[in-house]
Protein backbone atom coordinates (compact mmCIF):
# COMPACT_ATOMS: atom_id res chain seq x y z
CA UNK A 1 0.00 0.00 0.00
CA UNK A 2 0.91 3.84 -0.96
CA UNK A 3 0.26 7.27 -0.27
CA UNK A 4 1.80 9.84 -2.31
CA UNK A 5 1.29 13.70 -1.60
CA UNK A 6 3.07 16.29 -3.69
CA UNK A 7 3.57 19.83 -2.31
CA UNK A 8 4.27 21.62 -5.97
CA UNK A 9 4.89 25.65 -5.14
CA UNK A 10 2.76 27.56 -7.51
CA UNK A 11 5.57 29.99 -8.94
CA UNK A 12 7.11 26.67 -10.38
CA UNK A 13 4.45 25.58 -12.38
CA UNK A 14 4.17 26.11 -15.95
CA UNK A 15 0.55 24.92 -16.89
CA UNK A 16 -2.12 22.92 -15.90
CA UNK A 17 -4.18 20.65 -17.75
CA UNK A 18 -7.27 18.22 -17.62
CA UNK A 19 -6.41 15.91 -20.53
CA UNK A 20 -8.87 13.59 -21.13
CA UNK A 21 -8.06 9.88 -21.88
CA UNK A 22 -9.93 8.60 -25.00
CA UNK A 23 -8.92 5.03 -23.45
CA UNK A 24 -5.31 5.92 -23.28
CA UNK A 25 -3.63 4.60 -19.78
CA UNK A 26 -2.03 7.19 -17.40
CA UNK A 27 1.38 6.45 -18.79
CA UNK A 28 0.09 6.85 -22.12
CA UNK A 29 -1.16 10.45 -21.66
CA UNK A 30 1.69 11.52 -19.19
CA UNK A 31 4.24 12.74 -21.69
CA UNK A 32 6.40 15.10 -20.29
CA UNK A 33 4.19 16.04 -17.64
CA UNK A 34 5.78 16.53 -14.09
CA UNK A 35 2.46 15.42 -11.92
CA UNK A 36 -0.46 13.55 -13.71
CA UNK A 37 -3.15 11.82 -11.41
CA UNK A 38 -6.85 10.38 -12.58
CA UNK A 39 -9.21 13.39 -11.72
CA UNK A 40 -12.89 14.52 -12.24
CA UNK A 41 -15.81 11.74 -11.60
CA UNK A 42 -17.63 10.33 -14.81
CA UNK A 43 -20.48 7.27 -15.31
CA UNK A 44 -19.04 3.88 -15.41
CA UNK A 45 -21.55 2.44 -17.58
CA UNK A 46 -21.58 5.60 -20.16
CA UNK A 47 -17.96 6.44 -20.01
CA UNK A 48 -19.16 10.03 -19.45
CA UNK A 49 -17.70 12.68 -16.88
CA UNK A 50 -20.30 13.99 -14.03
CA UNK A 51 -20.42 16.93 -12.25
CA UNK A 52 -18.70 20.40 -13.64
CA UNK A 53 -15.58 19.82 -15.68
CA UNK A 54 -14.40 21.98 -18.32
CA UNK A 55 -10.60 21.42 -20.73
CA UNK A 56 -9.09 24.44 -22.43
CA UNK A 57 -12.10 26.37 -22.91
CA UNK A 58 -14.70 23.00 -23.77
CA UNK A 59 -17.06 21.97 -21.53
CA UNK A 60 -16.84 18.54 -21.04
CA UNK A 61 -19.52 17.98 -18.42
CA UNK A 62 -22.10 20.98 -17.08
CA UNK A 63 -25.35 20.02 -13.95
CA UNK A 64 -27.96 22.27 -13.42
CA UNK A 65 -26.64 22.73 -10.31
CA UNK A 66 -23.68 24.91 -8.67
CA UNK A 67 -20.72 24.30 -6.56
CA UNK A 68 -17.52 24.95 -5.32
CA UNK A 69 -14.38 23.72 -7.37
CA UNK A 70 -11.04 24.47 -9.00
CA UNK A 71 -10.66 26.86 -11.96
CA UNK A 72 -7.31 28.42 -13.97
CA UNK A 73 -6.54 29.59 -17.14
CA UNK A 74 -3.14 27.99 -17.37
CA UNK A 75 -1.37 28.25 -14.18
CA UNK A 76 -3.48 30.33 -12.00
CA UNK A 77 -5.17 27.98 -10.15
CA UNK A 78 -8.01 28.87 -7.17
CA UNK A 79 -11.17 27.56 -5.94
CA UNK A 80 -14.08 29.14 -7.71
CA UNK A 81 -18.18 29.12 -7.64
CA UNK A 82 -18.32 26.76 -10.65
CA UNK A 83 -19.42 27.04 -13.61
CA UNK A 84 -16.56 29.25 -14.01
CA UNK A 85 -15.25 31.90 -16.76
CA UNK A 86 -12.15 30.54 -17.02
CA UNK A 87 -10.65 27.55 -19.56
CA UNK A 88 -10.70 25.07 -16.97
CA UNK A 89 -12.30 23.91 -14.41
CA UNK A 90 -12.96 20.55 -12.31
CA UNK A 91 -15.82 19.78 -9.38
CA UNK A 92 -15.40 16.96 -6.92
CA UNK A 93 -16.62 16.50 -3.22
CA UNK A 94 -16.09 19.70 -1.49
CA UNK A 95 -14.11 19.09 1.23
CA UNK A 96 -13.09 22.47 2.32
CA UNK A 97 -14.27 25.67 0.47
CA UNK A 98 -16.28 28.68 1.42
CA UNK A 99 -19.08 26.26 2.24
CA UNK A 100 -17.43 24.05 4.34
CA UNK A 101 -15.26 24.13 6.94
CA UNK A 102 -13.39 21.62 8.56
CA UNK A 103 -16.03 20.52 11.12
CA UNK A 104 -18.76 20.79 8.42
CA UNK A 105 -20.51 17.68 6.96
CA UNK A 106 -19.37 16.74 3.20
CA UNK A 107 -22.02 16.10 0.49
CA UNK A 108 -21.22 12.90 -1.03
CA UNK A 109 -23.20 10.08 -3.18
CA UNK A 110 -22.81 6.72 -1.04
CA UNK A 111 -21.13 4.93 -3.63
CA UNK A 112 -18.35 6.65 -2.89
CA UNK A 113 -18.28 7.07 0.73
CA UNK A 114 -16.41 4.52 3.00
CA UNK A 115 -12.73 3.19 3.58
CA UNK A 116 -11.17 3.33 -0.28
CA UNK A 117 -8.23 4.28 -2.13
CA UNK A 118 -8.39 7.91 -2.76
CA UNK A 119 -7.29 11.08 -5.12
CA UNK A 120 -7.53 15.04 -3.77
CA UNK A 121 -6.12 18.17 -4.74
CA UNK A 122 -6.45 21.14 -2.53
CA UNK A 123 -4.41 24.15 -2.21
CA UNK A 124 -2.41 26.07 0.35
CA UNK A 125 -1.42 29.62 0.52
CA UNK A 126 1.10 29.39 -1.98
CA UNK A 127 1.08 25.49 -3.27
CA UNK A 128 -0.93 22.95 -4.86
CA UNK A 129 -1.22 19.70 -3.10
CA UNK A 130 -1.93 16.53 -4.97
CA UNK A 131 -2.87 13.65 -2.82
CA UNK A 132 -3.09 10.08 -4.27
CA UNK A 133 -3.41 6.50 -2.45
CA UNK A 134 -3.96 3.30 -2.69
CA UNK A 135 -4.50 2.30 0.68
CA UNK A 136 -7.97 2.95 1.81
CA UNK A 137 -9.15 5.59 3.78
CA UNK A 138 -12.62 7.67 4.44
CA UNK A 139 -13.63 11.39 3.02
CA UNK A 140 -13.35 12.45 6.62
CA UNK A 141 -9.81 11.11 7.49
CA UNK A 142 -8.70 12.30 3.67
CA UNK A 143 -9.86 15.93 4.87
CA UNK A 144 -8.20 15.78 8.62
CA UNK A 145 -5.17 14.85 6.63
CA UNK A 146 -4.92 17.45 4.16
CA UNK A 147 -6.04 20.23 6.69
CA UNK A 148 -2.90 19.19 8.68
CA UNK A 149 -0.64 20.20 5.57
CA UNK A 150 -2.08 23.26 5.44
CA UNK A 151 -4.50 22.83 2.75
CA UNK A 152 -7.11 25.54 2.76
CA UNK A 153 -9.41 24.67 0.32
CA UNK A 154 -10.10 21.18 -1.16
CA UNK A 155 -11.85 18.70 -3.36
CA UNK A 156 -11.96 14.76 -3.47
CA UNK A 157 -11.43 13.41 -7.17
CA UNK A 158 -12.55 10.14 -8.51
CA UNK A 159 -10.93 6.99 -6.23
CA UNK A 160 -11.42 3.41 -5.68
CA UNK A 161 -9.94 1.34 -8.53
CA UNK A 162 -9.23 4.78 -10.74
CA UNK A 163 -7.51 6.50 -8.35
CA UNK A 164 -3.90 6.39 -9.38
CA UNK A 165 -0.62 8.75 -9.90
CA UNK A 166 2.67 9.51 -10.95
CA UNK A 167 4.40 12.09 -9.37
CA UNK A 168 7.89 12.72 -10.36
CA UNK A 169 8.28 8.77 -10.65
CA UNK A 170 6.25 8.35 -7.45
CA UNK A 171 3.80 5.86 -9.30
CA UNK A 172 0.47 4.25 -7.84
CA UNK A 173 -1.08 2.01 -10.57
CA UNK A 174 -4.36 1.29 -11.74
CA UNK A 175 -5.58 -0.91 -14.47
CA UNK A 176 -8.31 1.41 -14.96
CA UNK A 177 -8.53 4.01 -17.71
CA UNK A 178 -10.05 6.83 -16.88
CA UNK A 179 -11.79 9.76 -18.57
CA UNK A 180 -9.31 12.46 -17.84
CA UNK A 181 -6.24 13.16 -15.78
CA UNK A 182 -4.97 16.47 -14.25
CA UNK A 183 -1.52 16.79 -15.32
CA UNK A 184 1.13 19.54 -13.90
CA UNK A 185 4.04 20.45 -16.02
CA UNK A 186 6.92 22.75 -13.89
CA UNK A 187 8.72 25.83 -15.22
CA UNK A 188 12.07 24.44 -16.82
CA UNK A 189 14.38 25.91 -14.37
CA UNK A 190 18.10 27.35 -15.20
CA UNK A 191 21.36 25.24 -14.81
CA UNK A 192 22.69 25.68 -11.39
CA UNK A 193 24.21 28.42 -10.63
CA UNK A 194 28.16 27.92 -10.79
CA UNK A 195 29.77 30.45 -7.64
CA UNK A 196 26.40 32.67 -7.82
CA UNK A 197 26.72 32.79 -11.43
CA UNK A 198 23.36 30.96 -13.92
CA UNK A 199 24.87 29.72 -17.10
CA UNK A 200 22.58 30.92 -19.26
CA UNK A 201 24.23 30.66 -22.90
CA UNK A 202 22.64 32.17 -25.63
CA UNK A 203 23.22 29.03 -28.43
CA UNK A 204 20.89 31.01 -30.82
CA UNK A 205 22.61 34.31 -30.55
CA UNK A 206 24.56 35.27 -33.72
CA UNK A 207 28.23 35.49 -32.12
CA UNK A 208 27.64 32.19 -30.22
CA UNK A 209 27.28 30.69 -33.83
CA UNK A 210 30.09 32.65 -35.27
CA UNK A 211 32.28 30.56 -33.20
CA UNK A 212 34.76 33.53 -33.20
CA UNK A 213 37.48 33.60 -30.24
CA UNK A 214 39.15 36.37 -28.21
CA UNK A 215 41.58 37.05 -25.57
CA UNK A 216 40.18 39.50 -23.14
CA UNK A 217 42.19 42.27 -22.26
CA UNK A 218 40.03 43.99 -20.42
CA UNK A 219 36.03 44.40 -18.86
CA UNK A 220 33.57 46.84 -19.71
CA UNK A 221 29.66 47.61 -18.19
CA UNK A 222 26.70 48.60 -19.97
CA UNK A 223 23.18 49.93 -18.92
CA UNK A 224 20.24 49.10 -21.43
CA UNK A 225 18.56 51.90 -19.53
CA UNK A 226 15.24 49.87 -19.36
CA UNK A 227 13.08 50.05 -16.64
CA UNK A 228 11.28 47.28 -15.67
CA UNK A 229 13.31 44.81 -17.47
CA UNK A 230 15.34 42.07 -15.36
CA UNK A 231 18.26 40.02 -17.03
CA UNK A 232 15.70 37.25 -18.18
CA UNK A 233 13.83 40.10 -20.14
CA UNK A 234 17.20 41.00 -21.83
CA UNK A 235 19.00 37.48 -22.50
CA UNK A 236 15.44 36.25 -24.47
CA UNK A 237 15.41 39.40 -26.39
CA UNK A 238 18.73 39.03 -27.17
CA UNK A 239 19.18 35.02 -27.82
CA UNK A 240 17.82 35.03 -31.63
CA UNK A 241 19.46 35.39 -34.87
CA UNK A 242 19.87 38.99 -35.72
CA UNK A 243 19.55 40.55 -32.23
CA UNK A 244 21.16 43.46 -32.01
CA UNK A 245 23.23 42.94 -29.02
CA UNK A 246 25.22 40.00 -27.29
CA UNK A 247 27.33 39.83 -23.93
CA UNK A 248 28.99 37.38 -21.40
CA UNK A 249 27.26 38.24 -18.17
CA UNK A 250 23.83 40.14 -17.78
CA UNK A 251 23.64 41.60 -14.08
CA UNK A 252 20.66 42.73 -12.09
CA UNK A 253 19.71 42.95 -8.49
CA UNK A 254 18.96 39.41 -8.04
CA UNK A 255 20.80 37.34 -10.90
CA UNK A 256 23.82 36.96 -12.88
CA UNK A 257 23.43 35.18 -16.09
CA UNK A 258 26.36 34.43 -18.05
CA UNK A 259 25.02 34.32 -21.62
CA UNK A 260 28.15 33.52 -23.84
CA UNK A 261 31.35 31.73 -22.86
CA UNK A 262 34.45 34.25 -21.48
CA UNK A 263 36.65 33.16 -24.90
CA UNK A 264 33.38 33.86 -27.38
CA UNK A 265 33.37 37.56 -29.39
CA UNK A 266 30.36 39.31 -27.99
CA UNK A 267 28.87 42.45 -29.81
CA UNK A 268 27.83 45.08 -27.57
CA UNK A 269 30.15 48.58 -28.60
CA UNK A 270 30.97 48.33 -32.03
CA UNK A 271 34.40 48.35 -32.94
CA UNK A 272 37.48 46.71 -32.01
CA UNK A 273 36.54 46.63 -28.45
CA UNK A 274 34.49 43.77 -29.29
CA UNK A 275 37.59 41.88 -30.06
CA UNK A 276 39.04 42.51 -26.78
CA UNK A 277 36.46 43.07 -24.11
CA UNK A 278 34.14 41.49 -21.78
CA UNK A 279 30.97 42.24 -21.75
CA UNK A 280 28.47 42.87 -18.64
CA UNK A 281 25.20 44.65 -19.34
CA UNK A 282 22.75 45.45 -16.99
CA UNK A 283 18.82 46.40 -17.55
CA UNK A 284 18.26 48.73 -14.59
CA UNK A 285 17.11 52.01 -15.68
CA UNK A 286 19.56 55.25 -16.34
CA UNK A 287 18.12 56.83 -13.76
CA UNK A 288 18.57 54.89 -10.71
CA UNK A 289 22.43 53.75 -12.26
CA UNK A 290 25.83 55.63 -11.88
CA UNK A 291 24.89 58.00 -15.13
CA UNK A 292 21.66 59.20 -13.59
CA UNK A 293 22.59 63.20 -13.27
CA UNK A 294 25.62 63.30 -15.04
CA UNK A 295 26.16 65.97 -17.44
CA UNK A 296 27.01 65.44 -21.20
CA UNK A 297 30.02 66.86 -22.77
CA UNK A 298 29.13 68.00 -26.20
CA UNK A 299 25.04 67.42 -25.89
CA UNK A 300 23.10 64.07 -25.06
CA UNK A 301 22.92 61.29 -27.85
CA UNK A 302 21.11 62.14 -31.34
CA UNK A 303 17.49 61.81 -30.90
CA UNK A 304 17.09 62.03 -27.41
CA UNK A 305 17.29 65.07 -24.67
CA UNK A 306 17.35 65.91 -21.34
CA UNK A 307 21.74 65.58 -21.22
CA UNK A 308 21.79 62.26 -19.53
CA UNK A 309 18.54 61.58 -18.90
CA UNK A 310 16.14 59.47 -20.94
CA UNK A 311 13.13 57.28 -20.80
CA UNK A 312 12.78 53.98 -22.55
CA UNK A 313 9.99 51.39 -22.96
CA UNK A 314 10.97 48.38 -20.78
CA UNK A 315 10.35 46.17 -24.02
CA UNK A 316 13.63 48.50 -25.58
CA UNK A 317 16.46 46.40 -24.86
CA UNK A 318 19.07 47.98 -26.69
CA UNK A 319 22.13 48.76 -25.19
CA UNK A 320 22.15 52.91 -24.28
CA UNK A 321 25.84 53.50 -22.13
CA UNK A 322 29.10 52.20 -21.40
CA UNK A 323 31.53 52.20 -18.19
CA UNK A 324 35.05 51.42 -18.68
CA UNK A 325 36.30 49.83 -15.24
CA UNK A 326 39.07 51.27 -13.88
CA UNK A 327 42.11 49.75 -11.60
CA UNK A 328 40.96 50.73 -8.40
CA UNK A 329 37.87 48.76 -9.20
CA UNK A 330 39.88 45.96 -8.21
CA UNK A 331 39.55 46.89 -4.74
CA UNK A 332 35.67 45.93 -5.12
CA UNK A 333 33.93 49.68 -5.39
CA UNK A 334 33.52 51.82 -8.89
CA UNK A 335 35.78 54.82 -9.73
CA UNK A 336 36.55 56.38 -11.34
CA UNK A 337 33.64 55.80 -13.61
CA UNK A 338 33.26 56.72 -16.74
CA UNK A 339 29.88 57.72 -18.86
CA UNK A 340 30.61 57.07 -22.98
CA UNK A 341 28.49 58.70 -25.84
CA UNK A 342 30.34 57.55 -28.72
CA UNK A 343 34.14 58.99 -27.78
CA UNK A 344 32.42 61.52 -25.43
CA UNK A 345 33.38 61.23 -21.97
CA UNK A 346 32.61 63.26 -18.46
CA UNK A 347 34.03 62.75 -14.77
CA UNK A 348 32.65 60.39 -12.19
CA UNK A 349 29.02 61.12 -10.30
CA UNK A 350 29.10 63.67 -7.55
CA UNK A 351 26.18 61.76 -5.72
CA UNK A 352 26.36 57.96 -4.71
CA UNK A 353 23.99 55.17 -6.73
CA UNK A 354 20.58 54.66 -5.87
CA UNK A 355 20.12 50.94 -3.62
CA UNK A 356 18.94 49.31 -6.72
CA UNK A 357 22.09 49.97 -8.78
CA UNK A 358 24.00 49.23 -5.45
CA UNK A 359 22.89 45.94 -5.98
CA UNK A 360 23.88 45.36 -9.13
CA UNK A 361 27.31 46.39 -8.79
CA UNK A 362 27.59 44.50 -5.78
CA UNK A 363 26.70 41.68 -8.74
CA UNK A 364 29.09 42.38 -10.63
CA UNK A 365 31.75 42.06 -8.48
CA UNK A 366 30.55 38.95 -7.42
CA UNK A 367 31.02 38.05 -11.07
CA UNK A 368 34.66 39.68 -11.57
CA UNK A 369 36.87 36.69 -9.50
CA UNK A 370 35.67 34.13 -11.78
CA UNK A 371 37.20 36.29 -14.82
CA UNK A 372 40.80 35.31 -15.51
CA UNK A 373 42.95 36.52 -13.14
CA UNK A 374 44.98 38.10 -15.96
CA UNK A 375 42.12 40.72 -16.57
CA UNK A 376 41.66 42.07 -13.19
CA UNK A 377 45.54 43.09 -12.88
CA UNK A 378 46.08 46.43 -13.16
CA UNK A 379 49.54 47.39 -14.90
CA UNK A 380 51.53 49.97 -12.82
CA UNK A 381 48.19 51.70 -11.73
CA UNK A 382 46.99 52.17 -15.20
CA UNK A 383 43.52 51.87 -15.82
CA UNK A 384 42.14 48.56 -17.24
CA UNK A 385 42.45 48.81 -21.41
CA UNK A 386 39.02 49.55 -22.89
CA UNK A 387 38.76 51.28 -26.50
CA UNK A 388 39.59 54.68 -27.14
CA UNK A 389 35.97 55.50 -28.76
CA UNK A 390 32.73 53.06 -29.21
CA UNK A 391 30.19 53.32 -32.21
CA UNK A 392 26.80 53.53 -30.84
CA UNK A 393 24.91 50.31 -31.85
CA UNK A 394 22.20 51.03 -33.82
CA UNK A 395 19.06 51.25 -31.95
Amino acid sequence: MSKYIATIPLADIERIAIVTGNGRSMAQVKGDADYICNAGFYDMTTGRPVGHLKADGAVLAKEAWGCWGFAWDRADIKMAALPAAAKNYISGVEMLSPMIGIHDAMHYRPEVGGSRPRTAMALTGDKLLLYCADSPTTPEALRDTLYKLGAETAIMLDGGGSSQCDFQGKKISSGRRVHNYLAVWLRKKEDKPVDDITQAVMTNSDCYKAGRTITPKGIMVHSTAAPGADAQTIRSAWDRSGAEAAVHYIIDDQRTLQTLPDTCRAWHCGGAANNTHLSMASPRSADSSPWSGWPSSGGPPAGRSNGSRWSCRPEDTTPRGWMALSAPGVTRRFGPVKKTWGSRRTGPADRPPSPSWQAVTARIWLTTPRIPQHILKPCGGAPWPCASSFARPAA
